[in-house]
Order: C-alpha cells, then sequence, then structure tokens
C-alpha cells in the first residue's frame, strides 16, 4: 500500500522495465498495489483481493526483477527483489486460504447476512426458542426422578415430599402405600442410621399429553447385618413411574419398581453369614437377598414384585399403557 501511495504522489518512480505503454500500467500498477493492500488491512472481498494481488506480483517479477538479465553490479539486488517477491507469493496464498478471520470486515458482513436469513419466516420481534414443549416436558420429568434419588439419599424429606402427587402412591419391597405415609417411614429409618443410595442410570420417557411413563435404571445399594455380619447388599432394577403433569407440574402418581438381581458382599474380608437358605430361597431371585435383610428387621416383604420378565412384568408394562390412554394409576 505504501509503494502505491508514494507512486502515485510521485514521491517514488514508476517500475516499467520491459512494459509496453508504460505511461499507462505504471499508473495501474500503482492502483494496484494502493486499493489491494487496503481492502487486505480491512479484510474486504479478501480472497479476490490476494488473486488480483498475486497477479500483480507475478507480472511485476517477471517483468522488472529477472535477475538474470542485470549486469553483475545490479544483479545481487535484482535477486533480493525476486526472492522476496516469492515469499510474498506464499503470504498471498495463505491468506486466499485461510481468509481474513474475525476481525476483518468479511466477517462482519456475513454475520449480518446470516442474521437476516434466519429472522426470515419468523413471526415475532423475538427468535423462537430452541427448546420446545415436548423437550421441556422431558426435562421437568428427568429433574422430578433425580431429585428424588438425591433428596431420599441425604434425609431431604421435604423435598422428596413435593416429588409426588398428593393422592400418588409408592410401592417397594417393604412398603406400599401413600406419599406421606412413605416419606414418614423413610424419615424413621434415617433417623435410626439406616444406610441406603440409589444410584440412577438411563432412563426412558414416554409421553403422551400430560402423562408419562418413565423406566429409570436404578442400583440400589443398603448396608445391613446380615446374620450379625455387616454386609453391602446391591440390587440393581428400574423404577416404573407414572406421571402427571397438573397446574404446569410434573410429578409421580405411581412408582413401581421392578427388581432384576442382587447380591451380598461382606464389609470385612475373610467375614461370612450362614443363611437361612430356605428363608432365602423362599424370596423371588430379584431380590432374594434384599428381602431377606428387611425380613430379619422386621419388615413383611412382598413376594410378588415384578422382574425384568414374567406376568407381574407384563401386567406392569400393560398398566402403564393403560396410564397413558387415560386410565386411573
Amino acid at each position: 500500500m505504501q509503494s502505491g501511495i508514494f507512486k502515485l504522489l510521485g514521491l517514488q518512480p514508476f517500475s516499467t522495465r520491459g512494459w509496453p505503454a508504460a505511461w499507462f500500467f505504471g499508473p495501474l500498477g500503482a492502483t494496484v498495489e494502493l486499493i489491494g493492500g487496503v481492502m487486505l488491512i480491512l479484510g474486504l472481498a479478501t480472497r479476490y483481493a490476494c488473486l488480483v494481488m498475486l497477479l500483480f506480483m507475478i507480472i511485476a517479477t517477471f517483468s522488472n526483477h529477472r535477475f538474470w538479465d542485470y549486469p553483475p553490479a545490479e544483479m545481487q539486488g535484482q535477486r533480493s527483489h525476486f526472492f522476496k517477491n516469492l515469499s510474498i507469493f506464499g503470504g498471498f496464498l495463505a491468506f486466499y486460504a485461510l481468509g481474513a478471520g474475525r476481525l476483518s470486515l468479511d466477517w462482519l458482513l456475513r454475520r449480518g447476512r446470516s442474521s437476516s436469513a434466519s429472522s426470515v419466516g419468523t413471526p415475532s420481534l423475538h427468535r423462537a426458542d430452541p427448546i420446545d414443549d415436548a423437550t421441556r416436558d422431558r426435562h421437568a420429568i428427568r429433574d422430578c426422578l433425580e431429585n428424588w434419588a438425591i433428596w431420599r439419599d441425604i434425609g431431604d424429606f421435604e423435598r422428596l415430599r413435593t416429588c409426588f402427587h398428593d393422592d400418588g402412591r409408592m410401592n417397594a419391597t417393604w412398603f406400599q402405600g401413600t406419599p406421606d405415609e412413605f416419606v414418614a417411614r423413610a424419615r424413621g429409618a434415617f433417623a435410626r442410621g439406616s444406610m441406603s443410595t440409589h444410584a440412577l442410570g438411563g432412563m426412558s420417557i414416554d409421553v403422551v399429553g400430560a402423562r408419562a411413563v418413565a423406566q429409570t435404571r436404578v442400583t440400589l445399594r443398603i448396608r445391613d447385618m446380615l446374620e450379625g455380619v455387616p454386609h453391602d447388599i446391591t440390587c440393581i432394577g428400574r423404577f416404573y413411574d407414572l406421571l402427571e403433569k397438573r397446574a404446569g407440574r410434573w410429578a409421580i402418581c405411581e412408582r413401581r419398581l421392578t427388581y432384576e438381581m442382587d447380591r451380598a458382599d461382606p464389609v470385612n474380608f475373610g467375614t461370612s453369614a450362614v443363611l437361612d437358605q430356605a428363608l432365602l430361597d423362599s424370596f423371588p431371585p430379584g431380590y432374594r437377598y434384599l428381602a431377606y435383610a428387611q425380613t430379619r428387621q422386621g419388615h413383611a416383604v412382598y413376594r410378588d414384585l415384578p422382574g425384568v420378565r414374567g406376568p407381574e412384568a407384563e401386567a406392569l408394562y400393560a398398566k402403564g399403557k393403560s396410564w397413558l390412554a387415560g386410565a386411573s394409576a
């Protein structure tokens, strides 16, 4: 750019060695240098400016800096100009390949066109919310179920109660009843030192209108005594929840569980408990160790809860379909 300015102001001679009509091409070359330099600095039509400047540099280099045609006294200087221009070729090629970047007029113009195009067809002054109602419903359901697990495990029973509607129902191995009764029983067990965790995994949610059925993988872990020996009992299953949206709030209308497999591991290495095998075998295989421990605690354990397959599981899935179709819980 500086070279073009100096030539046009007459402060630097035009280099027109070997050019025809030097009176025309000299000022033209200086104008190309000036305008091309300005466009590259501003990042305006950058790639087009690079192509024009490349063409100019090729012509200027091979017309004015053919060092092999110069006398020995001038050859070294012209050789330096020749290879300097070759390095400038590389800069123009890189500029052409990469573009001007964010600090350029090209980027600002593209951004303006993109914003204008994205607003076409939008009926309001503001762009549409990218999260639709169905996605918001799924997020609210997931929040409810994940909150249940955390609040249950840490003993936040006031907030745990909010995961259920008032006419809801909770069903587990040791309890079947209303949310208020469940929270009261759970609060008492927590106060006595009961230790349990509910680790959630994958989740499937089916939503129809204001109703939903959610299945959530859960791993239940309990530390308890088996015949006087401390054990960690692990039970794998799924929460099967019937949910409804009322007054804009999703909550559980009924919670059931499927119990698929469990095990008991002694807390202290080398210890073991002698279990009552007849009692252990009397419980379904999906939760026999869990039921054994709860029975020894004095709970009346339900023995007909669904596993991964069988008539109990089929009845549970049928109830979920009926719930989505409008039947009562």
